[in-house]
């Protein structure tokens, strides 16, 4: 009896563990083709000159990350500084559902100076600088509106986009599995892998008209709200 019930039960979790594997596959799916092709599937396309990228709408420009924004790297403070004071991100907040938590962040001590140089605004992106697995380094997250003065780690990146961009639809290109292949390509490896901001200002961004990244950012909200309750209700 208890063998063919534990198999039944073993087989409705072996299609349930699918089922979100297959969400997931939608997801990153949806993510790519928005980013990439627009969400007009009859819009007239032109060849982007990029091999990995192929044809995107005519209306679209391809420009280098360095003038989307600006980049800097984050703060570095002896281990005594750590457990109060300012609101602190690392590496390890980047890896949640792409939003930074400030409730759950730690803290450091800084001086006025350097709040300064290293504070965080709204709709500002960042990005781990190195990883044990290359498929985490550049890992990209964005902090909406920050209820408390925060800064950064020196092992994150921040990345501020100018008026050309609309942040949310730039956080979801650079989560896009395409840019993450090219961020991933774009770092060096030795005994961990690591981005530079040179190579991340040499990154090519696709830039649709403001209007068009404001709609695609405000389409993928919905669509990956709706997989993301999905796959927590399967889970």
């Amino acid at each position: 009896y208890l063998d063919q019930k534990t198999q039944q039960i073993d087989r409705l979790i072996e299609i349930k563990q699918r089922q979100i594997e297959l969400l997931k596959e939608q997801r990153a799916a949806i993510i790519n083709q928005a980013v990439t092709k627009g969400l007009n599937p009859d819009v007239p396309m032109k060849d982007s000159g990029i091999e990995w990228i192929g044809e995107i709408p005519k209306g679209w420009n391809i420009v280098n990350f360095s003038k989307l924004g600006t980049f800097r790297n984050g703060v570095n403070k002896p281990k005594e500084s750590y457990g109060h004071g300012t609101r602190f991100v690392t590496v390890k907040n980047l890896y949640g559902n792409g939003v930074i938590e400030q409730n759950i962040l730690g803290r450091v001590e800084i001086t006025d100076e350097e709040y300064e140089s290293f504070r965080l605004q709204k709709f500002d992106i960042l990005m781990s600088r190195s990883s044990v697995d290359p498929e985490g380094v550049g890992h990209p997250a964005i902090i909406e509106d920050p209820t408390e003065s925060t800064v950064f780690s020196g092992f994150v990146i921040r990345f501020r986009p100018n008026h050309l961009v609309f942040p949310v639809y730039i956080y979801r290109l650079l989560s896009s599995a395409h840019y993450r292949g090219e961020v991933v390509a774009s770092a060096n490896t030795v005994a961990q892998t690591n981005i530079s901001q040179p190579a991340l200002k040499r990154i090519q961004g696709l830039v649709p008209p403001l209007q068009e990244q404001t709609t695609i950012a405000t389409y993928l909200d919905q669509k990956t709200l709706q997989i993301d309750h999905l796959t927590e209700s399967t889970q």
